[in-house]
């Protein structure tokens, strides 16, 4: 199932989806920061039904092996500020543009099985 991601960190995430499956609680994310998909096991922490007839859900991570642990910071820490130094450095557009412009290149596509 296709989510988007609205709030990552190293120790979880928070998703939106529409189509929400019930679920045991375990699941795993698919972060697709690269062609090949970096895959973290989680448990959801709650669910919450929105306005807009979409679910909020939050995600804690399980625990990680050393090479996934990696590559979620190296994505948090130094490929997610490059991006958005560069979406900055475009004097052109204003705020809110710019992030709309980073959630439209893709980077937080993710899928929960």
């Amino acid at each position: 199932m296709e989510v988007i991601v609205r709030d990552l960190s190293y120790s979880g995430a928070k998703v939106s989806v529409f189509n929400f499956l019930e679920s045991s609680g375990n699941v795993e994310i698919q972060l697709y920061f690269t062609e090949k998909p970096l895959r973290i096991n989680g448990s959801i922490t709650y669910k919450r039904k929105m306005k807009n007839e979409s679910y909020s859900i939050g995600i804690i991570f399980k625990e990680m092996d050393l090479k996934t642990k990696k590559e979620l910071l190296s994505f948090l820490f130094i490929t997610t500020p490059h991006l958005l130094n560069k979406l900055i450095s475009n004097r052109d557009l204003s705020l809110e543009e710019m992030l709309e412009a980073h959630l439209r290149s893709g980077v937080f596509n993710s899928f929960l099985e």
